[in-house]
């Protein structure tokens, strides 16, 4: 048979095929098997749905309240509270939330409740007898409406209470700040002589800066007639 010719080209090798476009090289070499193989391309990542607990401190968050200027928006976003808030906010509403009109004379615009006690997470005391009666509220009850309060976004119109949020925040905080051993952050009794000693000081020096006043009073009155005598 006839001889064979030689191609002197070199053989193609996976650098003639290094086409970025896998469409095009697919189309210029349709049956060439030294084709690089392309990579899929990666499927697209739904975002995971979350799990029972996300969902449960989604539910949780509360709300962004936003300053109103109106009081109506107040109506509105109290009959979205729950029955327990309503009623403690009918019987100590702060003075936010009440007419204009209501803020130039706070004592008319007063409740029977707040009239006999202003706060009623706080101790009082009688007028008349002068004995001091406990809190209509109990810590545990407080406590409970804070957190009430604290989920609906409202807890800024309840009274002082120690269960307040930024109250049990700077309680934290100062507590934080103890070093054990070196009465730094801590309240150290002392004795009595220590306790009185700044007093008794602060006595001393006014009593001595009053002197040179007292000896020409005491002059013009006489020693007979002199009855400032030191206790």
């Amino acid at each position: 048979g006839l001889p064979i010719a030689h191609s002197h080209q070199p053989i193609p090798t996976l650098e003639l095929f290094s086409i970025t476009d896998p469409v095009h090289q697919a189309r210029s070499h349709p049956h060439s098997r030294l084709r690089t193989s392309t990579t899929a391309p990666s499927p697209i990542q739904h975002p995971r749905p979350p799990g029972r607990r996300r969902r449960q401190q989604q539910q949780h968050i509360p709300p962004i309240m936003a300053t109103p200027t109106n009081p109506s928006t107040f109506i509105q976003l109290a009959q979205s509270l729950p029955a327990r808030l309503k009623t403690f906010l009918a019987r100590y509403p702060p003075l936010s939330i009440l007419p204009l009109g209501a803020a130039h004379a706070p004592s008319k615009a007063l409740t029977f409740y707040q009239r006999e006690t202003p706060n009623p997470f706080l101790p009082r005391k009688h007028p008349v007898t002068g004995k001091w009666h406990d809190p209509k509220y109990s810590l545990r009850r407080q406590a409970e409406l804070v957190k009430l309060a604290r989920e609906h976004g409202v807890e800024e119109l309840l009274p002082y209470t120690e269960k307040g949020t930024e109250t049990r925040l700077a309680k934290r905080v100062e507590f934080g700040l103890r070093v054990k051993g070196t009465g730094l952050g801590e309240k150290v009794k002392g004795h009595k002589h220590e306790r009185v000693l700044v007093a008794k000081m602060e006595k001393r020096r006014k009593a001595m800066l009053e002197m040179p006043g007292l000896i020409r009073e005491w002059k013009k009155v006489g020693k007979r007639s002199w009855s400032k005598f030191p206790r």
